[in-house]
């Protein structure tokens, strides 16, 4: 967890935090442009899910795939910081009331003109989402309707609440619906169906007639704008309550349409959110007289909003979606020197080295005195072809090319441990890159990579005792850590400390991934051997 100040990946600056049931945002202002964003991540205690973070990526990408909606909160990219999974987000800001989501509205009587502009809103943000691909939001409620300064609403967190899984701890949200069978929700807003684990648009319909319902029925507490209430967190009651009880009935203009929404029957209910659209805008042209102003035009994606969806889809895994995105952007702006040094990551992950290396020099042409993270942008492909000349074998390059980029800014972490990389791949003195490595966990101290490489040189140096400090901080900061945990275990296995060794090596083997296959059969092997002494 960060705390208030504490600076993100050396560029977002902590202003606020947010924490709610299905995770933590950061309020920040990103250093250099002074832009507002919004970082929404996982707690603490759900980082060890692996299941979840695959769900949240799914979602993300689901969420950053609709690009830019006048009523749907633009999901920017995604990315991982210090290990841990983020989607940099639009930030609403808080108008002089310090209110910016529709709950800060529901209990002071809303106009009802108001509440049928927002609905009308609403059905059109979540019909153009479903139309890109979503399946279902799964957590409507009125915590996830942002307002805008301008008075319109902004839909949040799609897909969010499918990714949580319930976990045998005491740090929960009792209010909340747990994933199961891929769908989540919050008990008083989740559909009869939800807690079967199924959701779809209608299921949504569900959630949002509940939001329409608390608008009019002039209640001041939860409790009394509810159609049906129980101040019990108890799964199976308000499980019972959607399936079984029966709506409090309003005197009000709107409750036909509401009472449809909450028809237990999904099949009763409305077909879709442009059908109870169109009974909205019906009963907002008989209010008014006046048929409801067209929404907003949708507009196109400028080039650097192309080269963050590009980004955050290569580092999403979908690298010919991305380069379609990136050559897009280039396109647009044969200047754009973010997206030359993305289409460059994008080759050099796929091994097409020569292609790589020139883009990431039509990006230094272009990129004289830009900055990306902090660091100026030369920087960035500086690194990078160090890197590329590296895996080419040409070593007085890489290094000529990491130094450059240290040289260019000295905080750059990367380029320090990348350095120490070159100086041990090149056979130049184990002292070098032992020196680099420390520069570089100087700069980022919590830079498990470098601990875990400082722990290597240190093996080799002999040095074990700072080495097993090096593996065990490399744990402590990413304890997944397969490879550090090996090295480790070799380190117990020669010392003579068997149960050490043992231990270590289990833990590799618990998180070895598919391409340590042959380490996890030697680790095995050393395992046996040492519970089996000749």
């Amino acid at each position: 967890m960060y705390s208030m100040g504490a600076v993100i990946d050396g560029r977002y600056k902590v202003r606020d935090i947010i924490r709610g049931g299905m995770g933590v945002v950061y309020v920040c202002v990103e250093d250099g442009t002074n832009i507002p964003v919004a970082l929404k991540t996982f707690r603490d205690e759900d980082l060890d899910d692996s299941s979840a973070i695959n769900s949240f990526k799914r979602e993300a990408l689901k969420w950053i795939t609709l690009d830019t909606h006048p009523y749907i909160v633009k999901a920017n990219y995604y990315d991982e910081y210090q290990y841990r999974p983020h989607i940099v987000m639009e930030l609403i800001p808080k108008d002089e009331e310090g209110r910016n989501v529709l709950s800060d509205f529901v209990y002071d009587g809303v106009p009802y003109k108001q509440i049928l502009e927002w609905g009308i809103q609403f059905c059109i943000g979540m019909s153009y989402a479903y139309s890109k691909g979503i399946e279902a939001h799964a957590d409507i409620k009125p915590d996830n309707i942002m307002i805008t300064l301008e008075g319109n609403i902004k839909i949040t967190d799609f897909g969010i609440a499918k990714s949580i899984k319930k976990k045998s701890n005491n740090n929960l949200d009792t209010n909340f619906l747990y994933s199961c069978d891929g769908c989540g929700g919050t008990l008083q807003w989740a559909a009869p169906e939800q807690f079967d684990g199924f959701c779809n648009e209608k299921s949504d319909i569900y959630g949002f007639g509940i939001v329409l319902y608390q608008l009019i029925s002039g209640g001041k507490t939860l409790e009394e704008s509810l159609p049906f209430y129980s101040d019990s967190d108890d799964v199976v009651e308000w499980a019972n309550l959607h399936k079984y009880a029966s709506i409090k009935p309003l005197s009000h203009d709107l409750f036909p349409i509401i009472k449809k929404c909450l028809e237990k029957n999904p099949e009763q209910r409305y077909k879709s959110f442009n059908e109870l659209k169109d009974s909205l805008e019906e009963k907002y042209q008989k209010l008014t007289g006046t048929p409801i102003s067209f929404p907003p035009k949708i507009k196109s994606l400028g080039t650097v909003e192309l080269s963050n969806k590009g980004i955050a889809l290569f580092r999403l895994g979908l690298k010919e979606e991305a380069k379609s995105v990136i050559k897009n952007a280039i396109n647009k702006n044969q200047g754009n020197y973010f997206a030359h040094h993305v289409l460059g990551r994008i080759y050099e992950s796929e091994g097409k080295l020569n292609k790589a290396k020139k883009k990431y020099f039509e990006a230094l042409k272009y990129a004289p005195k830009h900055t990306f993270n902090n660091i100026p942008l030369f920087a960035h492909s500086n690194n990078n072809l160090g890197n590329i000349f590296l895996k080419e074998g040409n070593c007085d390059e890489a290094i000529k090319y990491f130094k450059t980029a240290i040289r260019s800014s000295k905080n750059y972490y990367r380029a320090h441990y990348n350095l120490g990389v070159a100086y041990s791949t090149c056979k130049k003195p184990l002292t070098f890159a032992f020196k680099k490595y420390l520069d570089a966990i100087n700069i980022n101290p919590d830079y498990a990579e470098a601990y875990a490489n400082l722990g290597v040189v240190a093996f080799d140096l002999n040095w074990f005792e700072c080495s097993e400090s090096a593996y065990k901080k490399a744990i402590r900061i990413k304890k997944d850590y397969a490879e550090a945990y090996f090295n480790l275990g070799n380190l117990y296995w020669v010392q003579n400390r068997p149960r050490h060794a043992i231990r270590a090596y289990l833990n590799f083997i618990r998180y070895a991934g598919p391409n340590l296959t042959d380490k996890v059969e030697e680790a095995e092997n050393i395992i046996f051997n040492i519970a089996n002494p000749t």
